[in-house]
């Protein structure tokens, strides 16, 4: 019985750690070493750990409230394209290089993020990371709809108890 116990417990400890956590998905545009991040989206997932990096490549950080950097890590595009082809009598396909694409990074989200800077030596990038007051603009428009439509049924209740009355 300690076994089969001891069994199952080991067995669900990965279940316990690998829980998801919110992450950003980036959308960057690349075109002749020019970054510019399109958008932005929150979600729920993983982000790669990174314990592997390149030397040199685009260095990105994402930056506190507080200018303290929380995240960063360096990356290079996916500027070759491994083709494969077969024309009917031989095999085709070789490395394609590419100067201009869209690729996605995922990125850990944290609650006190500003913004996002990327870097290459010599130029830098940099996209804000807050959340927008749009949405907060959404959230108060939705409460007024809510408070409004619960009124108009304490009215109709209202008159209609009032009828019942006389």
């Amino acid at each position: 019985m300690k076994k089969t116990l001891f069994l199952i417990i080991l067995i669900m400890f990965p279940m316990v750690y690998a829980q998801p956590s919110n992450i950003n998905v980036l959308n960057i545009k690349y075109n002749n070493e020019d970054i510019k991040v399109l958008e932005k989206f929150n979600t729920i997932g993983y982000y790669p750990d990174r314990l592997i990096q390149p030397e040199e490549g685009y260095l990105l950080k994402i930056m506190s409230t507080e200018n303290t950097i929380l995240y960063s890590f360096r990356f290079i595009p996916p500027v070759n394209e491994y083709l494969d082809g077969w024309d009917g009598n031989y095999n085709l396909g070789g490395i394609q290089t590419a100067n201009k694409f869209n690729f996605s990074l995922t990125i850990p989200s944290f609650d006190n993020e500003k913004e996002l800077i990327i870097e290459n030596g010599k130029e830098l990038t940099k996209f804000s990371l807050q959340k927008e007051a749009k949405i907060k603009l959404f959230a108060w428009l939705l409460i007024a709809l809510l408070i409004g439509i619960l009124l108009i049924i304490v009215k109709e209740v209202r008159k209609k108890s009032t009828k019942l009355k006389n």
